[in-house]
């Protein structure tokens, strides 16, 4: 056997001592690496949804506003007055002068339900223009099927003077349901074009705009913000392809090059209701930015640990070396020991990783299911009354929520509303609005045993509040409550009753005084709390031109960044001016100024807005 020189040796204990670092590191550094991407692979999706999450918030304001438009045109054709004129005419009753002299009064009355609306042009059932007021605009901008629809039809944006207008027809009934005429409809794209210029949530990059399907081909028709960001344009095939998979109902994030080569994330959904889609642009490096720092930090931290390792391992390994020539064969026994026992924990590190991407996976496709339910408490349209007019806004912090309002009329003379906040958020909190609606809608079916055809207690505001608390004291659980207000409307006098349980009293605005108030009056304990609490109810007369704002708690307690509530006295600034306008832009004020003053902070509680206005 040939002993081996003393150069050899140190030399073998070198290599020793120098692999065996560089393993160590390696190893550390490659397992690390291993279990980290599914990490920043969940961090990108989680970014890519808040992206998502900041168009649908913009396309639901879109909505609103075109809801709102149409909730206005339907307003015009059902007034009862210009509709018998219209007749009269048909009929052959009334001359064409009379006719237009009469209804042409009409019309300019109606062109003051929204400052948006610019014109008005009523046509016969053949077709045929008789009157118009406001601005004119030619036949070319009208929707194309407007003399033969009975539906109402949109067309827009459309430039006309270097104006975006959106122009919205609907048919004229008379009283056997039969098409008179049409009322063609010219609204100002101004708060859409503030919508889609908002970059909150969108970066100094951002950019939104609208696109839709005209002539056969894809194309955008809003004006861009910033129509010189060259770096993020992409290719007119690829806003086409966008644009036809959101029209067909899809949202979805993905990254193409720009024809520069740079990249860009494009975030594309469907506008409900409208022929239009929305296309959000982003530099993916402004949206990762977050994501790219923390991971980098996370490999930082593990890059030193590492190193200290490799520097524990030179340090034991050095004094061993000697006896790790003699016993090589037993030290490489326990090095492959060692590898096989890493690469076993790191396949159990991923296949942990794995499942537990399939569960949140499953968790929030039960929570969407859960959500559509929720959203099915609420109502989606409301009482066509000429005498009131509503409006409303809803917003979760997460995907449930615990706020709950309705809108529902009580006999021909009547017409109920409430709002109501269950403590807390999330899952726990939906679950006791859902509760709240079942106990309401069983006081709601009474009404089948009356001969009113309703339930006589749904007028009792007072009474439905203690109904309701009894009720839920036993079921609730004991460290849960709920704040709420109810009230009914007399339609014949105008009167107003409100019972409170706890819920932050509604706001007002007197048209006859001009001045913005607190509707006072004593209040009872939230819902679940106290044992046969009674409540009292409040009466007063509004007159018309008066609006009543209705809210939860969210909206004052919503936090900036520095931990600022929004308060009421901002709600009351904003207030102050949003009143002189129609009750859809009360809703888009206060929403627009609680989303200005959190200036990108996560929503911390739900909020709710429930606005109407008496004509």
């Amino acid at each position: 056997m040939q002993v081996p020189q003393e150069t050899d040796i140190r030399e073998l204990r070198k290599l020793i001592l120098r692999y065996t670092t560089i393993g160590v590191v390696l190893i550390t550094l490659i397992s690390a690496s291993l279990g980290i991407w599914p990490l920043y692979q969940r961090l990108q999706k989680t970014q890519n949804e808040r992206l998502i999450q900041v168009v649908q918030t913009r396309t639901r304001s879109i909505e609103q506003f075109v809801q709102g438009a149409r909730n206005v045109v339907l307003q015009i054709t059902s007034r009862t007055r210009a509709r018998n004129l219209l007749e009269l005419f048909n009929s052959g009753s009334m001359t064409l002068e009379d006719y237009v002299r009469q209804s042409g009064i009409i019309l300019e009355d109606a062109l003051r339900l929204s400052d948006e609306v610019i014109g008005i042009t009523r046509l016969g059932f053949t077709g045929k223009q008789l009157v118009h007021v406001g601005r004119a605009f030619p036949p070319t901008t009208w929707p194309e099927a407007a003399a033969g629809e009975d539906e109402v039809l949109l067309r827009g944006p459309l430039e006309f003077d270097g104006n975006l207008l959106l122009v919205i027809s609907a048919p004229i009934k008379d009283a056997a349901g039969n098409r008179a005429g049409t009322d063609i409809v010219c609204f100002r794209f101004n708060i859409m074009e503030e919508i889609l210029a908002d970059r909150n949530g969108l970066g100094e990059t951002g950019e939104l705009v609208l696109g839709t399907a005209r002539n056969g081909s894809y194309e955008i028709i809003s004006r861009p913000h910033d129509a010189e960001r060259l770096e993020l344009a992409v290719a007119a095939e690829t806003q086409a392809a966008m644009i036809r998979r959101a029209l067909a109902g899809q949202t979805d994030v993905m990254q193409e090059a720009s024809p520069a080569g740079k990249p860009v994330l494009m975030c594309f959904g469907p506008v409900d209701g409208t022929p239009w889609a929305a296309l959000a642009t982003m530099n993916p490096s402004e949206l990762y930015s977050s994501v790219n720092r923390q991971i980098a930090l996370v490999m930082l931290g593990i890059t030193g640990l590492a190193l200290a390792g490799a520097f524990g391992m030179f340090l034991l390994v050095r004094p061993l070396t000697g006896g790790i020539l003699i016993h090589s064969d037993v030290l490489q026994q326990r090095i492959d020991d060692a590898t096989r026992r890493l690469k076993e924990h790191n396949r159990l590190l991923r296949a942990a990783n794995l499942e537990l991407a399939e569960h949140n996976t499953r968790f929030k496709e039960e929570l969407r299911l859960a959500q559509n339910v929720q959203m099915g408490f609420l109502p989606t349209r409301f009482p066509h009354e000429d005498r009131i007019v509503f409006d409303k806004y809803y917003l979760t912090c997460e995907i449930l929520g615990g706020d709950l309002f309705d809108v529902f009329e009580v006999g021909q003379h009547h017409v109920a509303m409430y709002v109501a906040d269950v403590a807390g958020h999330g899952v726990s909190a939906a679950l006791i609005s859902g509760l709240l609606k079942m106990a309401i809608s069983s006081i709601r079916q009474t009404g089948e045993q009356h001969t009113h055809g309703f339930n006589p207690d749904l007028l009792s505001p007072g009474h439905i509040l203690e109904v309701l608390n009894s009720q839920l004291y036993d079921e609730m659980p004991k460290d849960e409550f709920i704040t709420m207000i109810y009230a009914i409307l007399d339609l014949r006098s105008m009167e107003f009753t409100m019972a409170d349980a706890g819920h932050p009293r509604p706001l007002q605005y007197r048209t006859e005084t001009q001045t913005l108030e607190t509707v006072t009056f004593k209040t009872g304990a939230a819902l679940g709390l106290i044992h046969n609490e009674t409540y009292q109810e409040f009466c007063y007369e509004v007159r018309p031109g008066d609006q009543i704002v209705f809210y939860t708690d969210g909206v004052t307690e919503a936090l900036n960044g520095d931990d600022e509530e929004f308060g009421e006295s901002r709600l009351y600034e904003t207030l102050s001016e949003a009143f002189k306008n129609k009750p859809q832009h009360v809703t888009a004020a206060i929403q627009s100024a609680v989303e200005h003053h959190r200036n990108g902070r996560e929503v911390s509680d739900d909020f709710t807005i429930l606005a109407c206005a008496i004509r």
